[in-house]
């Protein structure tokens, strides 16, 4: 058997109605018709290109079949299969075809074949490249009216249709004088199949061993007849560019390394339009054991100073996506786990903290009293959004550290849930990937987010992100089953060190013998949506091919060929994106060769003064430092009308000043502050109705009875100053859990799930207050007051955060009149 490049015979799906027509006419009408394939697929005078453009451009690339091609490729010779006789002996290969022929002439290879038969078997028909319903129904149904008894007669328009009592497989097989046997079968409904492809005359017997294996197993087409249901509302379209950099800022040399890439592939929440990689990096593209795309890059080593980047740029459309609401009945006919899969996604890797004592307890009080997996999972996560708080600190501690304390970012939060569901028995897995958080684009995202999927007998794989639900302003049941149109997946995979990525859900990089202090950067950027043909326009602008200048999103783009580059054309596109004013030129200035100060010569041509880039220049060197800091003064780092930049000073913070008042003529001072944030950075007129939702309560040091008066505070500033409608929340909060989303979950309300709600219970802004007072850790005996409040605007589906803190070293340092009690609008 080979994995290597095959010849595999495709007969093409012509559109004939062949239904009234015997087995033997079907016969010799086919032989017509494959003396008239090469006429009829001929695509030059229609469409201006060769057959082999045309369907590269159209399927193959859109598919992902690099290694498929129906005119010969160079590139093939050291995969190209030997084909052999039945006593092991090379045969000699056919001639190779230099020019396309759609009856005969495709090289390919099983893992290729298997893509086109999985888009085939796909339900979703609205790809650009997707054949309609129609025309894959055509040639996967019966089109001849069998003969008693002769099972060859049961065909269709170039597949072999099997009775559904014998199966009710789709197949094709092929062989020629080479000494190739092969073999593709699928069924559609089951979303099944299987591509067999061998190098010898003999290879007959493999497949048909291998398909008898097959069809002796138990039927299992109750499981697996249907996937879960999903519900899409609202998309997006959007371009995104993920740009990975390996640095190696040391004066030795590595050893060799590997880096794997994870790539987005399609799914109910995303549709791929196109997806580019450096192609001259040599990555290899292939799926793991949990169904991951990843590119895998190798490299001999890394010399000092040397860097690598790497990434990808997509096409894609986003949806709101809802996994089986909690309302609705559980799916009774989706995919089951097989015994490994379930093993797999059960295992106590290290993170997960699955022998520690507190994690034990917790699972074991929490599932004691449950009836079935999803009543499981609801109390596991309403305890973990619960117990922790959202705090990034860029250390990914385990899941017993973090329920501990009570803090965690989002992948601690992964780490936490993902231990006690796997204690309860619920398989897990880490979902990972960028979001933008509905923000003005282009935008930035350096943070990244991971969440969790759950497998759910009855449900399949469930999402569930308990770091977002831990957020009062999206709420606790908001992305609960949910993914929203601001995330961008590409990566699921177990967690856990044997996976490619590791504990990572980013990119990745091995180093085998010698690292030296290997560096890493992530960075992904969002666009408005951008055609291929656009992308690729600008690619062959960056590389020297055409003269019109791309706009400075598409200029972005071009960078991930930023490697293929001369010298030369990576400063012209520096130069380009300076002049556009995106001060991610200084990124790749900063990576110049020094020779000839090349690298000198442009950072001061970026900047508008000396000393700007004297800095530049001192902090990049070496490179790896100059990230943080360009991280830490982007937003300072301001164009000018010239093309050049400047270093915007920092507003200066204020020195911290300790106040006398009591704890409530502070709460009174803080809330009267944030009123007035909010009244100058709002635009009031979007505003005419609101709610004040009563206070969070995150603090360490209790609030008593000064929550009901500060959230009174803030209401009637907010009535008076602002001359908003109020909604009263209690009366919000009903309607929120009888007849729209339920309580708390804004986010859902936000993005155009209102249930039953009426138009007039639904406020343009909804406004939750959080205080929290702590020791400070620098001083002892100072307490902080600070009050926090998150604005959800219904209308863009954007939070704003307002802070107002205060500072006090005594506990008691006098009392008084309650100034929250007083309801005169002085303060």
């Amino acid at each position: 058997m080979s994995n290597g490049l095959s010849r595999f015979l495709m007969v093409c799906a012509i559109p004939v109605f062949a239904s009234a027509l015997t087995a033997q006419q079907t016969e010799r009408l086919i032989e017509v018709l494959q003396a008239r394939i090469p006429q009829l697929m001929e695509t030059e005078h229609r469409t201006g290109q060769s057959m082999q453009a045309w369907i590269y451009e159209s399927l193959l690339e859109p598919l992902h079949m690099t290694d498929s091609s129906y005119e010969w490729r160079e590139a093939f010779i050291n995969n190209f299969a030997q084909g052999h006789d039945k006593n092991g002996t090379p045969k000699k290969s056919g001639r190779f075809y230099n020019q396309g022929n759609a009856a005969y002439s495709l090289y390919t290879t099983p893992t290729d074949y298997a893509l086109f038969l999985m888009e085939i078997m796909k339900s979703d028909r609205s790809a650009g490249y997707s054949l309609s319903p129609e025309s894959v129904r055509k040639p996967t149904t019966l089109q001849v009216r069998p003969e008693e008894g002769n099972e060859r007669s049961y065909r269709s328009l170039g597949w072999v249709v099997v009775p559904e009592e014998n199966g009710g497989w789709i197949c094709h097989s092929g062989s020629n004088g080479t000494g190739f046997r092969c073999n593709a079968r699928f069924h559609i409904k089951r979303k099944s199949g299987c591509v067999i492809m061998t190098n010898s005359d003999s290879g007959r017997t493999v497949w048909e061993a291998i398909v008898g294996i097959i069809d002796s197993m138990p039927s299992q087409s109750n499981s697996i007849s249907a996937i879960p249901e999903v519900v899409n509302s609202d998309s997006v379209q959007r371009t995104v560019r993920y740009e990975y950099r390996v640095m190696n800022p040391t004066p030795k040399d590595t050893g060799n390394i590997d880096v794997y890439v994870p790539l987005p592939s399609e799914s109910p929440h995303q549709k791929i339009h196109y997806l580019h990689l450096p192609d001259n990096a040599g990555g290899r593209i292939f799926t793991d054991i949990h169904g991951q795309k990843l590119v895998h890059y190798s490299f001999d080593r890394l010399v000092s100073g040397q860097w690598v980047d790497l990434g990808f740029v997509v096409g894609v459309t986003l949806y709101n996506t809802c996994w089986n609401p909690p309302q609705q009945a559980a799916y009774q006919n989706t995919t089951d786990l097989t015994s490994e899969q379930r093993k797999r996604y059960l295992m106590a890797e290290t993170n997960y903290s699955m022998d520690a004592e507190l994690m034990r307890k917790v699972a074991a009080d929490l599932t004691q009293d449950t009836e079935g997996d999803f009543e499981k999972l609801e109390k596991i996560h309403d305890y973990v959004i619960r117990k922790i708080r959202y705090v990034r600190d860029n250390t990914w501690d385990p899941a017993a550290v973090v329920l501990a304390r009570g803090a965690g970012s989002c992948s601690e939060y992964n780490y936490v849930l993902s231990g006690l569901c796997r204690l309860a028995g619920l398989p897990t897995r880490c979902v990972g990937g960028t979001t933008n958080g509905f923000r003005d684009l282009p935008t930035t995202d350096t943070v990244f987010h991971r969440w969790t999927e759950v497998f759910l007998s009855g449900y399949g794989w469930f999402p569930v992100d308990c770091s977002r639900d831990a957020n009062p302003i999206r709420g606790k049941r908001s992305h609960f089953g949910r993914v929203y149109a601001d995330a961008l997946v590409w990566c699921r995979q177990a967690g856990g060190e044997k996976d490619f990525l590791g504990w990572e859900y980013r990119a990745k990089v091995h180093i085998k013998g010698e690292n030296p202090g290997i560096r890493e950067n992530h960075h992904a950027r969002w666009f408005a949506y951008h055609p291929r043909e656009q992308v690729e326009e600008a690619y062959n602008w960056f590389l020297g091919n055409t003269r019109t200048l791309p706009e400075p999103d598409l200029l972005e783009c071009a960078l991930v060929h930023w490697q293929k580059a001369t010298v030369e054309d990576q400063v012209k596109i520096i130069h380009a994106l300076a002049a556009a004013g995106r001060n991610i030129c200084f990124l790749h200035a900063a990576g110049l060769p020094e020779a000839d100060k090349r690298r000198d010569r442009c950072v001061r041509e970026l900047c508008d003064s000396q000393e700007l880039s004297d800095i530049i220049l001192k902090e990049s060197l070496p490179l790896y430092p100059f990230f943080s800091w360009y991280k830490n003064n982007e937003s300072c780092l301001v164009p000018t009308p010239d093309g050049r930049f400047k270093l915007k000073k920092r507003t200066e913070e204020k020195k911290v000043q300790f106040t006398a008042a009591s704890s409530s003529e502070i709460w009174a001072s803080l809330a009267a502050e944030l009123v007035n944030q909010l009244a100058a950075s709002l635009d009031t007129s979007m505003i005419k109705t609101a709610v004040v939702m009563p206070v969070e309560d995150q603090t360490m040091a209790g609030l008593g009875q000064n929550n009901a008066s500060i959230h009174s505070a803030l209401k009637n500033l907010l009535s008076g100053r602002m001359k908003v409608q109020l909604i009263e929340e209690d009366d919000f909060d009903r309607l929120m859990e009888e007849q729209g989303p339920g309580s708390k979950e804004y986010w859902i309300l936000a993005n155009g799930e209102r249930g039953d709600m009426p138009a007039s219970m639904a406020p343009d802004m909804i406004l939750v207050p959080l205080c929290i007072t702590e020791r400070s850790e620098k001083e002892k005996g100072v307490v902080l007051y600070h009050l926090e409040c998150k604005a959800l605007h219904l209308s863009t589906r954007k939070y704003t955060r307002f802070v107002a803190r205060k500072y006090r070293r005594k506990e008691d340092i006098r009392t008084g009149q309650n100034a929250l009690n007083n309801r005169h609008t002085a303060f």
